[in-house]
């Protein structure tokens, strides 16, 4: 019968093998005919008494890559395991982790980053044609620290709720900044209608007044806002999310 070893214990020199057929088999060292250290994922041929496997041989092709699982967990348990042993499980945790870094979730990132960069582009034209954005104000401010967060989530593949919840509290503060940008000139443009409402009944309608209409006054800051909070929710809603595969210990 062939197998594998799904669990070794060196200390009592006994493990568990998993058969072919799904069966579980447990053994001693002392069953083992072949020289070689013994590992978790080796592939063995064995004899099979009530529960218990004997005259256990390891197969050919038993390297460090076969004694590996292919669960991407079970895998980084069994590195874990084999490097605590020569350093010590504590720093080799730390190890496994930081080799589950890296960016996750690029397009979240690179939406995050647009998203910040639109914080500064003019979004609002006054009378005067000075040009505001949201930066300037404390939302601003607020929106960008979201946003960092919510880039940090998007890079080391937070759970997926954590950037679901973070995009809408963002999302919505960017829409409550720019509705405080745009509210003050909506006032404005109403008092330059009535204006030229009662020029035009006095009979001088030529009179020119500045435009105040909303292409007039939403600059492409205002577009580009809202763009990229669309793109937030979509890709924490909506797209594939890759979360960080997360250490058993």
């Amino acid at each position: 019968m062939e197998g594998k070893i799904l669990d070794y214990n060196p200390e009592e020199q006994t493990g568990l093998i998993r058969a072919q057929d799904g069966n579980r088999y447990e053994f001693n060292t002392s069953e083992f005919r072949s020289q070689g250290d013994i590992r978790i994922g080796q592939t063995v041929d064995f004899k099979i008494e009530g529960e218990n496997a004997l005259a256990i041989y390891l197969l050919k092709g038993n390297n460090f890559a076969d004694a590996i699982p292919i669960s991407g967990e079970e895998a980084l348990k069994t590195i874990s395991q084999k490097a605590g042993e020569i350093i010590g499980q504590e720093n080799a945790n730390k190890i496994i982790q930081s080799v589950q870094g890296g960016n996750h979730n690029p397009l979240g990132v690179a939406a995050s980053v647009f998203a910040i960069i639109t914080l500064f582009l003019p979004s609002i034209r006054q009378i005067n044609n000075f040009k505001i954005n949201l930066i300037g104000g404390g939302i601003g401010i607020i929106s960008l620290l979201l946003l960092l967060g919510l880039g940090y989530l998007f890079y080391t593949g937070a759970k997926r709720i954590k950037t679901k919840v973070l995009s809408c509290v963002t999302c919505g503060l960017l829409l409550t900044g720019l509705y405080d940008l745009f509210s003050p000139m909506r006032e404005v443009w109403q008092r330059q209608k009535q204006i030229q409402n009662q020029l035009e009944s006095f009979g001088r309608s030529s009179y020119s007044i500045q435009g105040t209409g909303f292409f007039d006054v939403a600059q492409f800051g205002f577009f580009a806002v809202i763009l990229a909070g669309s793109a937030l929710l979509f890709l924490a809603f909506k797209s594939n999310y890759k979360e960080k595969v997360r250490f058993i210990q």
